[in-house]
């Protein structure tokens, strides 16, 4: 969900283009895959090396959602200070046309 988001900010017009129908299937189905894998990995090895590779996988995820949300952070306050400008640029212009 956190890639889906930063995917919508990051892209945000050609957003539509890039998350197809065919490509939010093949994740969907990664991602049931891998989780099945995971839980099989509890059945096949021992407690000690199942704890292992969960706390690997978990520690992959905490890494990943802390970097796209403070990739979503910069792209918020950049677009925001875009905005601003624009429409201090916008206010001085109205000003200069009132005073004439």
């Amino acid at each position: 969900m956190n890639l889906d988001r930063f995917m919508a900010i990051y892209l945000h017009l050609r957003y539509q283009e890039v998350m197809t129908h065919q490509r939010v299937t093949k994740g969907v189905i990664a991602l049931w895959v891998f989780s099945a894998f995971l839980s099989l990995v509890t059945l096949w090895t021992s407690m000690n090396i199942s704890t292992v590779i969960f706390a690997i996988v978990e520690a992959g995820c905490l890494v990943t959602t802390t970097c796209l949300n403070y990739k979503i952070y910069l792209n918020v306050r950049r677009h925001r200070n875009q905005i601003n400008a624009i429409q201090v640029q916008n206010g001085d212009e109205m000003a200069n046309a009132l005073s004439i």
